[in-house]
């Protein structure tokens, strides 16, 4: 696989760690060396192989491609579009833990930013204006609050003004999703 990339060599290498013949750790090992390739080719796979699952490894590999000064256009183009998956409420949990663990400050504006669209989204949707009476706030309140303190948490402790940006923004939006 790390000598010659192919797509199917790929599909084979993806396919095998779905049936559990690679374990995760050799599995997001390989993907590594795949990213630090020289060759734009094998990191463009070694993305398709981070993008076949939603982890936080993979979340992070897709993220040392869009921080790695050899990374081309093209590749950081693939990791944004592979990144676009996490900005589901389903991904929330995922979320949660990298906002509580990324050491990484892209990973945490790109979290924050991913928190961020998420909460736009379900604000976007139509609420009974019923409920919203009756509720006194917007009825995902109770999906996003648990972000509420470790965001503050991520403001007060970063030092980092683009990681400071997007944690304030996220924060700003959630606030105003409790105050409808």
């Amino acid at each position: 696989l790390l000598e010659a990339p192919h797509f199917q060599n790929t599909s084979l290498f993806i396919e095998a760690h779905r049936s559990q013949a690679v374990s995760d750790e050799v599995f997001y090992t390989i993907i590594g060396q795949m990213l630090r390739d020289d060759r734009e080719s094998m990191k463009l796979l070694g993305i398709r192989a981070a993008d076949s699952t939603l982890y936080i490894s993979s979340f992070n590999a897709l993220v040392f491609s869009l921080e790695d000064s050899q990374s081309s256009t093209k590749v950081r183009d693939a990791a944004r579009k592979g990144l676009r998956k996490y900005q589901e409420v389903s991904q929330l949990p995922l979320i949660k833990s990298i906002l509580k663990s990324a050491a990484s400050p892209v990973a945490l504006v790109t979290a924050a930013s991913l928190l961020n669209r998420i909460i736009n989204i379900q604000k976007e949707l139509p609420v009974d204006p019923e409920k919203l009476k009756e509720l006194g706030h917007h009825p995902q309140v109770e999906v996003f609050q648990d972000f509420l303190p470790i965001l503050e948490e991520l403001a007060k402790s970063n030092q980092d003004s683009f990681v400071l940006s997007s944690v304030n923004t996220a924060l700003d939006t959630l606030q105003a999703l409790m105050e409808v």
